[in-house]
C-alpha cells in the first residue's frame, strides 16, 4: 500500500500508520517509568553525525522479521530554518535509502526540532506517514512537559485507503497521538552497543464507513529518540495491523521496522 513505501522512503518524516493505542500496549521492555512532568531533557543533535539503519518487514501472523535488503543513512545537518519563510529552527537530517537488490539509491530530507524550553520534540511532517499527500505541518512527537505515560495529541489524520472489493476506497479519519513511555535502550545490531533513548508511542484509531458498515484500524508504531550517543531517530517501527469489522479483519497488514545498525561518531 502507498502508505508502506511511503515508510520505506521515509527519511523518517514519521510513520505511517496512525497508531492505536490503548492502555498495556506496546513494548515495555527495560521502561524506567522514572520522570515526571517538566523534566525536559537536554538533546543535543550534532551536526555531520550519521546512523546507518536497516529495515526489515514484520511478519503479519506469527511474529519474525524478513530484511528488506535496504540500508538507510540519515546525516544529520547544520541547523536553518524550515520552511524558510515562517518556520522552525531545525536540523535537517538528509536520509539515504540503498536497495542491495536493485543498487539504487532514493534520497529524501526530513526535519527535526527541539525546544527545551518547553521540553517539545518536533518532526515536520509526523502525519505524512500515515497519509503522504498530508500537508505537513510541524508536529509535536515527543511533549516532554506531560506526565510520563500519559497521552497528548499530535495531529488529526484523513486518509483514503482503497481496500479492495467489494469496499474500494475508504476514507479514515482519526487523532494521532502519543505518550512517552520514559527511558529504555536498544542494542545497535553492529556491534550490540546500548543505545539510550526514550521510547514515544505513536498511537491512533482511524474510522471509516462504506455501505453503512464501519471500518476501522489500530495503528500502533514506537518511535526510538536517542538522547546520548547518538541522538535522533534510532528505531522506528510500525506494528502489525489490519482494517476491521467488528472482530473480522478486512484487510491485514504487515509491519515495518527501521533499527539503528551503526553509527559515527
Amino acid at each position: 500500500m502507498k502508505k508502506l513505501k511511503f515508510l520505506l522512503s521515509l527519511a523518517v518524516s514519521v510513520i505511517i500508520g496512525a497508531a492505536l493505542f490503548t492502555s498495556g500496549c506496546g513494548d515495555d521492555s527495560g521502561v524506567v517509568n522514572n520522570n515526571t512532568a517538566g523534566y525536559h531533557p537536554n538533546l543535543v543533535f550534532t551536526t555531520g553525525q550519521t546512523l546507518v539503519l536497516s529495515n526489515d518487514s514484520l511478519h503479519e501472523t506469527g511474529g519474525g522479521h524478513t530484511w528488506t535488503g535496504v540500508r538507510t543513512t540519515d546525516v544529520i545537518q547544520a541547523q536553518t530554518t524550515f520552511p524558510p519563510t515562517g518556520g522552525r529552527l531545525c536540523n535537517p537530517v538528509i536520509s539515504t535509502n540503498f536497495d542491495s537488490s536493485t543498487s539504487q539509491t532514493a534520497t529524501i530530507p526530513y526535519y527535526i526540532s527541539y525546544d527545551q524550553s518547553t521540553g517539545k520534540y518536533y518532526q515536520y511532517g509526523i502525519g505524512n506517514l500515515i497519509n503522504p499527500t498530508q500537508t505537513p505541518t510541524w508536529d509535536v512527537v515527543g511533549d516532554f512537559d506531560v506526565q510520563r505515560g500519559n497521552q497528548y495529541g499530535i495531529t488529526t489524520i484523513n486518509y483514503t485507503v482503497n481496500l479492495g472489493p467489494p469496499f474500494g476506497s475508504v476514507t479514515f479519519t482519526g487523532p494521532l497521538n502519543g505518550r512517552i513511555a520514559d527511558s529504555t535502550s536498544i542494542v545497535q545490531s553492529s556491534n550490540g552497543q546500548s543505545i539510550a533513548c526514550y521510547r514515544i508511542e505513536l498511537n491512533a484509531v482511524i474510522t471509516g464507513i462504506v455501505a453503512a458498515q464501519t471500518i476501522t484500524a489500530s495503528i500502533f508504531i514506537d518511535y526510538y529518540l536517542g538522547y546520548a550517543s547518538p541522538t535522533g531517530l534510532v528505531e522506528l517501527k510500525l506494528r502489525p495491523f489490519s482494517f476491521m469489522i467488528g472482530a473480522t479483519p478486512v484487510l491485514n497488514e504487515p509491519g515495518f521496522d527501521r533499527r539503528l545498525y551503526s553509527h559515527t561518531p
